[in-house]
């Protein structure tokens, strides 16, 4: 969502308000902005083939630093970093990734692999499938972390990664951390 949308649809919101909250959940969902929870605590099963999202090959990028679930693999984690600094702060951010081993799965609320998973598989994405450009949501375990789906380099709609600074939380009715 470009910023006039989200101006427009922050006014939209204040006058909802004043109405009533079913008129908000109304606006969200023209919108696509309905929120769900993304993240459970264990999962049992392999997923289902059908309902992975074909991304081709598109692969995780950085936009910002901080470390990242991979949105299509539970045991997968990016870091996001800058090496070295210059004066503007503008070294380019670099990936680094890896994955969980021994049953368990990435925890974005405490960075570690603590998540155990039954039979050693996941059962789902961390993130749900994009279906539109500009839909968002925030992790489960930490609404610092949140996904904008955004058309990747290569192509596929994919759900970019980013992190709130300062402890802020992502806000995802007005597309900004607070």
């Amino acid at each position: 969502m470009n910023i006039l949308a989200s101006i427009l649809f922050s006014i939209l919101i204040a006058n909802a308000q004043s109405a009533d909250d079913s008129k908000i959940n109304v606006l969200r969902t023209n919108l696509g902005l309905n929120g769900a929870k993304y993240w459970d605590s264990e999962w049992t099963t392999t997923p289902d083939s059908s309902a992975i999202p074909d991304v081709g090959d598109a692969t995780f990028m950085c936009r910002t630093t901080g470390m990242y679930p991979d949105p299509f693999d539970c045991n997968r984690y990016h870091h996001c970093a800058r090496h070295g600094k210059d004066e503007w702060n503008k070294s380019p951010i670099e990936l680094f990734s890896d994955s969980c081993n021994c049953g368990y799965a990435y925890n974005p609320r405490t960075t570690f692999c603590d998540i155990s998973l039954r039979n050693g598989t996941c059962n789902r994405e961390p993130i749900s499938a994009c279906e539109h450009v500009g839909q968002n949501g925030v992790m489960d375990y930490n609404p610092s972390i949140y996904y904008i789906c955004q058309t990747h380099p290569k192509g596929p709609l994919y759900p970019f990664m980013y992190a709130c600074e300062n402890g802020k939380k992502y806000n995802t009715y007005l597309y900004l951390c607070e």
